[in-house]
C-alpha cells in the first residue's frame, strides 16, 4: 500500500491518565512501528495558567508535558495536542468559575436527548468570554507543543443553539457553527501559527457549512466499522457518502481516523483511502478507564506499518513479530483473529440487566469458542515470548477474554433470576455464586496489572465496575426480583429514547416501569432487553412510547411476575407516527416502526421538535395460561 505522509496514533488521556513513563514508552513503540506523530487527546488534562483549577494528581503540568514532547522529538516524532473547544467540554465546565460559558447555563433550558438545564458538557460560542477564555489556553497548548498541526476537536456537538444568546444568531445553527470554525481558524492559523485539524461528523448536520470554511482545515474523517466503497455518517438516518471524494472536491485535505477496536477497520478504511486523495492516517483509541491500551498494541503495530507502506498481509505479521518476538505461525495467526474480533461491546459492566439479552445470539457462542481457542493456544506458546512488552500485551489480552467469557457465562446464568419472582433453583444460585468468585479473583487480577502499568494513578474506575456488578450479583442470591419485562425489539434508529408504562389490575392511573436508550447488546438487527418489572400483581395495560431523533421498532411484548405471565391482546391506542401496531400483538419478526424518520430536520429545529413528541401505542394485555 502507498505510504501516508502523516501517520498518527492517538492516545485517550482525557478519559484516563496515563503515567509520563507509560507515554514516553508509547512513543518509542509508536516510532519503531512506523508512526510519526502521536496525537494527545486532552481536552482539559492539561494545567495552566488561564486553566489552574485541576488538582495534580489528575492533570499534567507545563512541564510533564514539555518532558513528553522533548521525549518525542528524539525519536523525531511529533507530539499533537488535542482539546476541545465546544462540546466533550466536561473537564473545563465542571468547574464553578468556568460553568458561566456553558451553553446550558440557563435554568430554563434543556438541551437535545433531554439533557437537563446546566448540564455544562458544551461551551457557548456566542460568550465573549468563551473566546477569551478558549484563546488563552489554545496560546498555552502551541507553547507546550511546537508541532505544526492543532486539533480542535468540534465532534458530537449537540447543543448547538439552544441558549436565548445564541438562538438570537441571525443564521441559526449553522451560522453559529460556522462563525466558531472561522474564529477558531483565526487563532490556531493566524496567530499560532498552526494548521488547525477537526473531526468532520457534525458536517452532516451543517452541510452548507463546509464551502466557506479555509481550505487548510485538516478534517479528521472518522469511522469504525468495516467499510467498503462509501462511508456513513454517524446519526439517525446514516445515508451513505463518499466523504473523501467530498471533502476533496471541495478542497480540503483529509485524514482517515479509524479505531483500534478492529484490524479490519484500518485494513478497510485504508483500502478505501488508497483510491482517493487521502493525506495520512489517525489511529484513534478512547475511553481506557475500566481497561488498558495493551491489548489494541498488536492493532496499533500493524497499522503503523500499513501505513508505511507495506500490505495488510505483511504489515500483521511484522508488527506481531516485533511485538511478541515470536514468528511461529499459529501464534501470529492466533493474535491476528483476536484483533479482528470486536471485544468493545462485549465487556463487563455494573448493572446485571445489561447482560440479559434473551441468552447468548449465535455470534456470541462462536466468538466464545474463538476466545476458548485462543486462550489455549497463548497459554501454550506464552513461554516462546522473548520480549518483556509482549508478555505484558499477552497478559492484558488473556485478562480481557476473561471479562468477555464472564460476560458470556451472566448471559446464560441470569435469566433464571428473573423468572415470575420465584427464587431460582440450586444449581442456578451455585452457578451465580462460583461466577462472584470468579469475579472476585479477575478483579484482583486486573487490579494488579493496573497497579504494574499505572503506578500512583487510582484506579477507582476500575474497581467500582468490578464491585458494583459484584454488590448486584449478590442481591440476586439473597433476594430475588419481583418479576420481569421482556422486550423484543429491532435496531432502527440509534438516537431513540423508550419509555414503557403499566397500568395495573384495578388501578386507574399508569406507572412508569422503565424510560432510556433501549440499545442492541449484541449489535444485531433483532434483539431482546430484558428489565426488572417491580410489581407482584397483574399487568392489566402496557404503554409503549419513543421520542428522539429516529424510529425504534417494536416486536413484542411480555410480563411474568408472581401474578402469572401476560402477553399483548389488543390494542387500545395509537399515538404519534407508527407503522403496522397490530405487529405487536404476535410474536414474530415483524415489528412496529415508531417515531419519526426526518432526523435531521427534527436536529435541527430543535425548539419546536424539543425531542419531546412521542409516538406509541397502548395495549391491552392477557394472561397466557399455557406458559
Amino acid at each position: 500500500m502507498a505510504e501516508f505522509r502523516w501517520r498518527m496514533v492517538q492516545l485517550d488521556l482525557a478519559r484516563q491518565k496515563e503515567t509520563v513513563g507509560f507515554i514516553q514508552d508509547f512513543i518509542s513503540f509508536a516510532a519503531d512501528s512506523g508512526y510519526n506523530a502521536v496525537l494527545l487527546y486532552l481536552e482539559g488534562r492539561v494545567r495552566t495558567k488561564s486553566f489552574p483549577y485541576p488538582a495534580a494528581e489528575d492533570s499534567y503540568s507545563e512541564g510533564e508535558m514539555g518532558e513528553i514532547v522533548e521525549y518525542a522529538s528524539k525519536k523525531r516524532l511529533e507530539i499533537i495536542p488535542a482539546t476541545q473547544t465546544l462540546a466533550h467540554a466536561e473537564q473545563f465546565l465542571r468547574y464553578a468559575l468556568l460553568q458561566p460559558l456553558s451553553e446550558l447555563r440557563e435554568t430554563n433550558l434543556s438541551g437535545r436527548w433531554d439533557t437537563p438545564a446546566r448540564h455544562h458538557d458544551t461551551f457557548c460560542p456566542s460568550l465573549r468570554g468563551t473566546r477569551e477564555f478558549l484563546a488563552a489556553y489554545l496560546e498555552e497548548l502551541a507553547t507546550i507543543f511546537p508541532a505544526p498541526l492543532m486539533h480542535v476537536g468540534l465532534d458530537e456537538a449537540w447543543h448547538i443553539g439552544i441558549c436565548n444568546l445564541c438562538q438570537q444568531h441571525p443564521e441559526g445553527q449553522a451560522g453559529i457553527f460556522l462563525q466558531h470554525i472561522n474564529w477558531l481558524y483565526s487563532v490556531v492559523a493566524g496567530k499560532l501559527g498552526k494548521r488547525m485539524m477537526l473531526w468532520d461528523d457534525m458536517f452532516q448536520h451543517y452541510p452548507e457549512v463546509l464551502p466557506a470554511l479555509p481550505k487548510d482545515i485538516l478534517l479528521c474523517c472518522w469511522e469504525y466499522g468495516v467499510i467498503g466503497e462509501t462511508l456513513r455518517w454517524h446519526f439517525g438516518d446514516q445515508p451513505p457518502v463518499d466523504k473523501l471524494k467530498e471533502f476533496s472536491s471541495l478542497g480540503f485535505e483529509c485524514l482517515t481516523a479509524p479505531a483500534d477496536m478492529t484490524w479490519l477497520n484500518p485494513v478497510s478504511f485504508t483500502r478505501y483511502a488508497e483510491k482517493r486523495p487521502c493525506l495520512g492516517g489517525l489511529l484513534t483509541m478512547w475511553e481506557k478507564y475500566s481497561c488498558f491500551y495493551h491489548a489494541s498494541l498488536p492493532v496499533v503495530a500493524a497499522t503503523g506499518r500499513l501505513w508505511s507502506g507495506s500490505s495488510p498481509e505483511e504489515a500483521f505479521p511484522a508488527g506481531v513479530r516485533a511485538l511478541f518476538g515470536v514468528a511461529e505461525p499459529v501464534f501470529l495467526e492466533a493474535i491476528r483473529s483476536f484483533a479482528e474480533l470486536s471485544l468493545v461491546s462485549e465487556g463487563l459492566s455494573g448493572s446485571p440487566e445489561n447482560y440479559l439479552q434473551g441468552g447468548l445470539t449465535q455470534q456470541q457462542a462462536h466468538r466464545r469458542a474463538a476466545l476458548r481457542l485462543l486462550s489455549h493456544i497463548w497459554k501454550e506458546k506464552e513461554s516462546r515470548i522473548t520480549t518483556e512488552q509482549g508478555r505484558t500485551v499477552l497478559q492484558d489480552i488473556l485478562g480481557l477474554m476473561e471479562q468477555v467469557l464472564l460476560r458470556y457465562q451472566l448471559v446464560e446464568v441470569l435469566p433464571a433470576f428473573y423468572q415470575a419472582g420465584s427464587p431460582a433453583g440450586k444449581r442456578e444460585r451455585q452457578s451465580l455464586a462460583n461466577l462472584c468468585r470468579l469475579l472476585e479473583k479477575l478483579r484482583e487480577q486486573r487490579r494488579t496489572f493496573w497497579k504494574k502499568v499505572r503506578p500512583g494513578i487510582p484506579e477507582t474506575s476500575l474497581v467500582n465496575m468490578f464491585d458494583c456488578l459484584l454488590a448486584n450479583l449478590t442481591a440476586l442470591l439473597e433476594k430475588p426480583v419481583p418479576g420481569v419485562i421482556k422486550l423484543k425489539l429491532f435496531l432502527t434508529g440509534i438516537a431513540q429514547d423508550t419509555e414503557v408504562l403499566v397500568k395495573l389490575a384495578g388501578t386507574d392511573s399508569y406507572q412508569r416501569v422503565l424510560d432510556g436508550r433501549l440499545t442492541s447488546l449484541t449489535g444485531e438487527a433483532f434483539y431482546q432487553r430484558w428489565f426488572v418489572f417491580p410489581f407482584s400483581a397483574a399487568p392489566e395495560q402496557l404503554r409503549l412510547e419513543t421520542r428522539g431523533y429516529g424510529t425504534q421498532g417494536f416486536c413484542y411484548v411480555e410480563i411474568i411476575n408472581q401474578a402469572g405471565h401476560f402477553v399483548p391482546d389488543a390494542l387500545v391506542s395509537v399515538k404519534g407516527q407508527v407503522l403496522a401496531p397490530w405487529n405487536i400483538l404476535k410474536d414474530s419478526n415483524s415489528w412496529v416502526l415508531a417515531g419519526e424518520g426526518y432526523t435531521r430536520e427534527n436536529f435541527l429545529h430543535h425548539q419546536s421538535f424539543a425531542s419531546k413528541r412521542r409516538h406509541g401505542l397502548e395495549i391491552k394485555l392477557r394472561e397466557d395460561g399455557s406458559f
